[in-house]
């Protein structure tokens, strides 16, 4: 199984939405199915879902995953300056293209996005992916900031094997290492000095959150994520053997079972 086979994400088409952009769907919407909107995390890009999209999209799902502003190749002069607060609305300006409030999906830095996203549009449902915390969560724990003057760099083969993919020791993560993008030092320094904070009473949906077994424990330390899921009201579910990036882990399988069996439940067919 290549984890790293992007050609999915690559063959469809996708729309521009302000800074923003998103794949299309061959799969309609509908009231009782909403869409799936999946979103990256740090230094990522929509790129990353290839895999998660095509299964969904056979198992007849609407989905589509985005690039926010200065990410997958989008112009990224927009890293000097975004933050969470305009990740939040590229976020929140893709959900209310859809015809009924679709399901936000966020991956990392992605799951502080669509908390943000939801307090400024309906939406049907949350997907938290290894959250980061948002800065009103109690025992929240900071992290050293990076410098705020220049974007941060992609990150380093030796720094992608410890913190995001440890089950690919061995493995040639070259396709990954070429599709990351310098990130926001705002947006890292707004998660990482704990800035940004979500009003969950603006909020009123079914969720579900994921934490990995392997991940890095300086920005995910045992029980922050399950106690994210919690500040949402989200049901928790902990996959011992995944690692951070569990849409392109040697085995991605596990992180989308979670997903469609809530799914299925929720927005029965």
């Amino acid at each position: 199984m290549n984890s790293f086979d992007f050609s999915y994400h690559d063959s469809l088409p996708t729309d521009r939405v302000g800074p923003a952009r998103m794949t299309r769907s061959p799969i309609a919407e509908t009231k009782e199915r909403p869409a799936l909107v999946f979103v990256h995390g740090s230094m990522q890009g929509a790129w990353c879902y290839s895999h998660w999209l095509k299964a969904v999209h056979e198992a007849g799902i609407a989905a589509v995953a985005i690039d926010v502003r200065g990410h997958g190749g989008l112009p990224n002069e927009d890293l000097f300056t975004a933050g969470f607060n305009e990740y939040g609305d590229d976020v929140a300006a893709i959900a209310q293209t859809f015809d009924h409030p679709p399901v936000l999906l966020g991956h990392s830095m992605g799951g502080l996005m669509v908390g943000v996203a939801a307090t400024r549009t309906p939406v049907s449902g949350l997907v938290l992916l290894t959250p980061s915390p948002p800065a009103n969560l109690p025992g929240a724990e900071a992290v050293k900031p990076v410098d705020e003057t220049r974007p941060v760099s992609a990150a380093d083969e030796k720094t992608v094997r410890e913190k995001f993919l440890p089950n690919h020791e061995g493995q040639d993560i070259s396709a990954m290492l070429e599709r990351q993008c310098p990130e926001s030092s705002v947006a890292t320094n707004d998660r990482y000095k704990l800035r940004v904070s979500v009003d969950v009473s603006k909020i009123n949906c079914p969720a579900v959150s994921i934490s990995a077994g392997r991940d890095w424990p300086l920005t995910h330390p045992p029980g922050q994520d399950a106690a994210v899921g919690a500040f949402y009201g989200a049901e928790h579910v902990h996959l011992p053997d995944a690692a951070h990036c569990l849409m392109i882990d040697v085995d991605w399988q596990p992180g989308l079972d979670v997903i469609l069996e809530w799914y299925n439940r929720v927005f029965p067919a």
